[in-house]
């Protein structure tokens, strides 16, 4: 498994593999299920919850900075996150638009951290794109931090074109 990749439109067939790859591996596998989440003061809450934030957060920014350090959690080995019910929903579309950069914050060190998404329609698979190119963009920037840039997305059942994988 490659770390610090997203996973998009997966089905459950290719997504259970992934799981029993990254537990065979020694990683963490967290769900996270955003079907019946309302807003993003929920959002927060529910992942303050899953993940054992260290202390109170307010909004998705909190939210990315402590998804991009788990040192609380000390897996060495790294960690799965699998996102269900994002799509047709604004929640779910506010924490695809963090995977990105999230992705960019991990691969910095040397903690694997991949994300599989359950499913996936052209708005989620145009967030990651739009995220990703400013990702890029950034990372050409002379002012910007030199390890900034484009992350690796792969869609599976694949008719928009990143980078096509076998199932």
């Amino acid at each position: 498994m490659e770390p610090y990749v997203i996973h998009i439109r997966m089905e459950a067939g290719p997504l259970a593999r992934l799981q029993e790859e990254a537990r065979r591996a020694g990683m963490a596998v967290y769900v996270v299920d955003l079907s019946n989440i309302a807003d993003e003061t929920a959002l927060t809450s529910y992942l303050s919850d899953m993940f054992g934030f260290p202390h109170f957060i307010r909004g998705l920014d909190a939210v990315l900075d402590l998804l991009s350090d788990l040192d609380w959690i000390g897996n060495i080995n790294g960690y799965l996150m699998v996102v269900k019910g994002a799509v047709d929903s604004s929640v779910g579309e506010s924490f695809v638009s963090l995977l990105p950069n999230l992705h960019d914050r991990w691969r910095s060190g040397e903690v694997p951290f991949v994300t599989a998404i359950e499913g996936g329609d052209e708005t989620l698979v145009s967030i990651l794109y739009t995220k990703n190119r400013k990702l890029e963009e950034d990372g050409k920037l002379r002012t910007g931090a030199l390890d900034i840039g484009g992350v690796d997305i792969v869609i599976h059942g694949n008719q928009y074109g990143l980078r096509p994988v076998d199932e």
